[in-house]
């Protein structure tokens, strides 16, 4: 997590997140450190389809037809995220950590995206156990998928 937050302080990077599945446990991972004001813009908990299509500016109606637990709807968070905040990397989680079941997907399916405005990557991801451990998985994938996002596209001090 060190290289991380090193990373993202000398890109002068922010991050955001916008959470369903993993109820704000993906922020709470992030600014749990010391000095996350530094790199920690704002983090949403966007858990029902009304709070998703007032974020999003659209009709209920129009946000219904798409799978909640989709990378269409990845997508859609992830620009308007970077909409209202540029030079940020916005990070999004959408699942279904159960018990009930959301849209076409099963307990514990989830998708996580990452966006920077010029790069995107989502991934689909499976987790088996208890609410609480898929949320968790989804944090977990969340952050490694951060951290290669950055090794990959921006400098990564040494450690």
């Amino acid at each position: 997590m060190n290289k991380l937050i090193e990373t993202l302080i000398k890109e002068k990077l922010t991050l955001i997140t916008i959470e369903s599945f993993t109820g704000g446990g993906l922020a709470h991972h992030f600014i749990k450190h010391t000095g996350a004001s530094r790199w920690f813009k704002q983090g949403f908990v966007l858990y029902q389809a009304e709070a998703k299509a007032q974020y999003l500016g659209m009709p209920l109606e129009a946000l219904n037809k798409i799978d909640p637990v989709s990378e269409a709807l990845v997508k859609k968070l992830l620009v308007k995220a970077l909409e209202i905040n540029p030079r940020t990397i916005s990070i999004v989680t959408t699942g279904n950590a159960g018990p009930n079941v959301q849209g076409q997907q099963k307990v514990g399916d989830f998708y996580i995206g990452i966006s920077d405005g010029k790069h995107e990557h989502i991934q689909f991801g499976q987790a088996k156990g208890s609410r609480i451990q898929i949320q968790q998985s989804g944090v977990k994938m969340a952050v490694k998928m951060l951290s290669e996002f950055l090794s990959t596209y921006y400098v990564v001090s040494p450690k």
